[in-house]
């Protein structure tokens, strides 16, 4: 906890952590989210599948409904549309949550109307633009403009969100 206290210090915004990199379950480290919410930070969340991790998954959709459950006030962030190929379960357990999910490594793998279904029913306000690099962000937008967003909605997906979730808009 107390290197989230000096990154909190020396002015980060937030944090992203991937259990399946690190090896941990993603409902294992509350006390660590909890110092990040303290502090005003984001916590970004890898989740759902990873192509070079086998099962289990390390961060579910249900695992990220008992992180918010137990720290009501902090902003997560997970990444893959809620969870990179569990879709089906983003959509019937993370919808409408205070959840933010980003766009990043969707493109090819989502069918365009389930994604848009979920963004829709998410809300677009909480919808961030990712591309996770090193893959191709035009790519990502072209999916995403592919998804008749309407285009307000867009900006905010783009950006807007983005800034506001961060604390720097003007």
């Amino acid at each position: 906890i107390e290197w989230v206290d000096r990154l909190a210090e020396q002015g980060f915004k937030g944090i992203k952590l991937h259990p399946e990199f690190q090896d941990y379950y993603a409902d294992e480290m509350i006390e660590v989210y909890r110092s990040a919410a303290g502090h005003g930070m984001t916590v970004v969340f890898h989740a759902g599948r990873d192509i070079g991790y086998p099962p289990p998954v390390k961060t579910t959709p249900d695992m990220l409904l008992r992180i918010v459950d137990k720290i009501p006030d902090i902003k997560l962030v997970a990444a893959h549309l809620g969870s990179w190929m569990m879709w089906e379960e983003v959509a019937a357990k993370l919808c409408g949550t205070p959840i933010y999910f980003d766009t990043a490594f969707i493109a090819d793998f989502i069918e365009p109307s389930l994604a848009r279904d979920i963004i829709v029913r998410h809300g677009a306000e909480k919808i961030l633009f990712g591309s996770d690099c090193p893959w191709d962000p035009a790519h990502t937008l072209e999916f995403l403009n592919s998804l008749d967003i309407a285009p307000n909605d867009l900006k905010k997906i783009c950006g807007k969100n983005a800034a506001g979730l961060l604390g720097i808009e003007k």
